[in-house]
């Protein structure tokens, strides 16, 4: 061998072994918590106007799963966003077979183990032969065991214009997702009745074991109803119960025989014209998509109209009635106009905090819902707004403005529209029954599904009032105006009162004594400009400057001061590793998410949790109980509400030293408690709590 040709080979050498030392970026992985993320693409180059495929790969971790394009009864499939070059289109999601996942009396269909989604790739004519490609690849997938967990994760691959050379270190990976995908039925489908369908073909009864229909479109199938089936001169003939939205079936029939002594499984694709099919990428997501969102703006509509039941909110709607009142004998359009008003104001005040919100959270913060009365100069400001107000129903100025709308003397449009903004920024931090589980999962999805669900929400808090103003009848059985009114006005002021007490209380939990000297030399100032205009008709407009004024150098001021709280009791940090430990141990635990400005947390902590029934059951079962304040912003605590689905306070759970948590509804009662403690944990002392409880409630 010549020298000329041993320095070829050593630098041929060279070549190689840093051929093999660099980085595949023909994939690229991720971990998550539960799941080991694989992304790969099948040509390191693949020909102009041909193509090639994208898999993302989900290894599972034990007793967890994935979805399907339709999750079933709960539940949302596996979705994929990319940025993509010039020339390159990618297609929708190729889904593999899925399995049945049943939870109590719910069927879910995913994946269990793992889960492979491949895509088809398209390049261009026009490209050039060497040209370098890149695909960003963003996946979102909802891992579920008990409970349910977002995950996501960023993949970037590289590959290349030029004639097709498979990616040797995935083709096995490939081959085993090709695998797993449904096979084109070799026969048709025909419905012979609204709740069977046949398949004629050359079944053997000896052989198969199982046969089951997944339908790929909401409400076709009643996915926790089952399913049987006979097998009738060669042809299959499936029965299942319809589910309320019955129509052309599409999806993957599955079928189990036993072959050799081996049970296989198998699936064939069905597509049946009028309906969404399999591959059809586009329908099927939106359709799954559809029934998370349907169902997440019924409950928040819900939601809001129970928020109107909230004691936050009754200082203002009292306002707002008192406003009506004046309406009474007058136009049904002024009414309607008022009710009009009123709900662009809360809608205007449910969009903004909304868009805030999505704002900070897609910025890393860790908020949720009612995350403004986190916010101490929040506080401060309104309890500064609520003092004016109530001087105002007394009785103690009249500035003869829009604003005084907000106090019930006038009911312009302007003052209709701001009572609306009023009612929804304090009402925000309340959790009615029903909003929870739809704004907890509002926040998770794209801006405009989390936009629409909490408008859903201000809408149905706006609901009732909108409603009053279309029924006149009801409001002209009142008295006609007369000194009434004005003893009724009066009377609500103390209602305003008491929420600027609350609030003060709040911003003493949030922010300290100094805080609260701060405020109350705000309503100094208030009540100083309320004395100066009474004094010289000039100074008419000083009530509203004096407010403006003092609401400035609280907010200015307030960042200033002493953050550190009023001494309140100290305990040990609550999150997910505190409950965690503390499990291990064999020791149960009582979870409660709560917050000084939540008025429904500290109600049922008086009516329930502190009571001597639920103390004594705690005791009884030796439960220690954890108490999470969100008072300020807590990611720990934050992080604890995202993994129930939850956006805000009120929440609460039991968590057995093994097994599943239990979530409690968010208004408690006694008995409601000690049940919960007693079929989660078992029925410690049972009897005796139950007595208790009986007289307690009796009382």
């Amino acid at each position: 061998m010549t020298t000329k040709t041993s320095c070829l080979w050593v630098i041929l050498a060279g070549l190689l072994t840093h051929a093999h030392a660099a980085p595949d970026l023909t994939a690229d992985h991720a971990r998550t918590p539960r799941v080991e993320a694989f992304f790969a693409v099948e040509h390191a180059r693949a020909p102009a106007g041909g193509g090639t495929n994208l898999l993302l790969h989900l290894d599972i971790i034990e007793h967890w799963h994935t979805y399907w394009s339709f999750p079933g009864e709960s539940g949302e499939e596996t979705r994929i966003e990319f940025e993509l070059p010039d020339g390159v289109q990618v297609g929708p999601i190729q889904w593999p077979v899925p399995e049945r996942i049943p939870f109590g009396p719910v069927v879910n269909y995913g994946y269990e183990g793992s889960a492979d989604h491949l895509l088809e790739v398209t390049l261009d004519e026009g490209l050039e032969p060497g040209t370098p490609l890149s695909i960003t690849a963003h996946a979102r997938w909802l891992v579920c065991e008990e409970e349910c967990i977002p995950e996501e994760a960023s993949f970037t691959i590289h590959f290349e214009v030029g004639p097709a050379a498979v990616v040797e270190a995935s083709r096995a990976a490939f081959a085993e997702a090709r695998e797993g995908l449904p096979l084109t039925a070799p026969w048709p489908m025909e419905q012979t009745a609204a709740d069977r369908v046949r398949f004629p073909g050359d079944f053997d009864a000896e052989t198969l074991v199982d046969a089951y229909f997944f339908a790929d479109t909401w409400g076709r199938v009643q996915p926790s109803a089952g399913q049987s089936f006979e097998v009738v001169d060669g042809a299959l003939e499936l029965t299942y119960t319809p589910g309320p939205a019955p129509g052309p079936l599409a999806g993957v029939l599955t079928l189990v025989e036993r072959i050799d002594g081996r049970e296989q499984r198998h699936g064939f694709a069905f597509t049946t014209q009028g309906a969404a099919s399999l591959a059809s990428g586009d329908a099927a997501e939106g359709t799954a998509a559809g029934l998370g969102l349907l169902l997440a703006l019924a409950l928040a509509f819900a939601g809001g109209v129970l928020l109107n039941l909230m004691p936050c909110v009754f200082p203002v709607l009292s306002v707002k009635l008192l406003a009506l009142t004046q309406h009474a004998h007058g136009e049904a359009s002024a009414l309607r106009r008022a009710g009009y008003a009123y709900t662009a104001g809360v809608l205007s005040c449910f969009g903004l905090i909304g868009v805030v919100l999505l704002v900070l959270r897609a910025g890393g913060d860790a908020i949720g819902w009612g995350f403004q009365l986190q916010e101490p100069w929040v506080i401060a400001a309104l309890a500064l707004l609520f003092f004016w107000l109530g001087l105002a129903l007394s009785g103690w100025m009249d500035i003869g403005t829009r604003l005084m709308g907000l106090a019930g003397q006038h009911s312009g449009r302007g003052g209709d529209f701001g009572t609306g903004l009023l009612a929804a920024v304090v009402a925000t931090p309340c959790t009615a029954p029903f909003m929870g589980a739809a704004v907890g999962w509002a926040i998770l999805q794209p801006p405009a599904v989390a936009m629409s669900v909490l408008l859903a929400l201000g809408a149905g808090m706006a609901a009732p009032f909108l409603a009053l103003c279309f029924a006149p009848g009801l409001l002209q059985r009142l008295p006609r105006p007369g000194p009434w009114m004005v003893r009724l006005k009066e009377a609500l002021a103390f209602p305003l009162y008491a929420s600027a007490i609350w609030l003060v209380w709040v911003l003493a939990r949030q922010a300290g004594p100094d805080a609260v000297a701060l405020v109350l030399l705000g309503m100094l100032l208030i009540a100083l400009t309320i004395w100066l205009s009474r004094q010289a008709p000039v100074l008419r407009a000083a009530p509203v400057a004096g407010l403006v004024l003092a609401a400035g150098l609280t907010i200015v001021m307030l960042p200033g001061l002493s953050s550190r709280p009023m001494a309140v009791e100290q305990t040990a940090a609550v999150n997910a590793t505190r409950i965690a430990e503390l499990r291990a141990n064999g020791q149960p635990v009582f979870l409660n998410l709560t917050a000084a400005w939540c008025v429904t947390c500290l109600v049922n902590e008086r009516v329930a949790l502190r009571t001597d029934a639920v103390q004594n059951a705690l005791a009884n079962h030796g439960v220690t109980y954890l108490e999470g304040d969100w008072t300020d912003r807590d990611p720990d605590i934050t992080a604890l509400l995202e993994e129930f689905g939850r956006a805000g306070v009120p929440l609460y759970v039991i968590y057995p030293p093994r097994g599943t948590p239990r979530v409690l509804p968010q208004v408690l009662t006694p008995a409601l408690v000690v049940d919960a403690l007693d079929e989660t944990l078992g029925r410690k002392a049972a009897t005796a709590t139950r007595t208790q409880t009986n007289q307690e409630e009796s009382s």
